[in-house]
């Protein structure tokens, strides 16, 4: 599991303002989403692993190039 310090900026005081979250697990979480298509999963190897070969057969192997 990636690991690392992560910053929350708030741009205003109130609750509307806008929020943003960086840091190398978030740089990490949108290289995932970027591969990821729509109404689909992606997972890490670890996780992989751990699932029920059955389940297993329904993921496809995505490297990214």
């Amino acid at each position: 599991m990636a690991e690392g310090e992560n910053v929350m900026i708030q741009y205003g005081k109130d609750k509307s303002s806008q929020i943003d979250l960086i840091g190398y697990v978030m740089n990490v979480t949108a290289k995932i989403t970027s591969i990821t298509l729509p109404n689909r999963i992606s997972v890490g190897g670890t996780i992989y692993t751990l699932l029920h070969p059955k389940i297993q057969s329904d993921f496809e192997i995505v490297s990214r190039k």
